[in-house]
């Protein structure tokens, strides 16, 4: 079972000029198809998927509303606008993505870096943390 994250993303995207443009070409199932693929890259420990990945995403979603022809639109616009980018070994991904993931890291490591520390000065008695034990009246 893979983990599930929250990830955050500006209110106001829709006034991106790239998702405006992807409204206006693709309509809602544009944009909704990039939140998918936003959510499915997000998924994987990379950040990328590979053009087979994103065929089979096309596909399985593109089977409504317009089918192929649709969805081959998006994935055009989602290439020309920047919002979905190919890197050398031709692993499609969005630099969002790869941000979020930068963040999460980092705060997953400061976190485990303090669970460290403390668990330390918890088993070093004289350590200026000492836990005192309270007195009953």
């Amino acid at each position: 079972m893979k983990e599930s994250y929250y990830f955050s993303h500006d209110y106001n995207a829709t006034q991106d000029p790239k998702m405006i443009e992807l409204l206006g070409e693709c309509g809602l199932a544009g944009v909704g198809f990039y939140w998918i693929l936003i959510e499915h890259l997000h998924s994987e420990p990379t950040g990328k998927i590979n053009d087979i990945q994103l065929k089979t995403l096309l596909k399985m979603y593109g089977g409504f509303h317009g089918g192929e022809q649709v969805f081959s639109k998006i994935q055009q616009v989602l290439n020309t606008t920047g919002l979905l980018l190919k890197d050398e070994n031709g692993n499609f991904y969005s630099n969002m993505v790869i941000e979020h993931k930068k963040e999460r890291l980092q705060l997953s490591e400061k976190r485990s870096f303090a669970g460290k520390k403390s668990a330390e000065a918890r088993q070093n008695p004289t350590s200026v943390q000492q836990y005192k034990v309270k007195e009953r009246k």
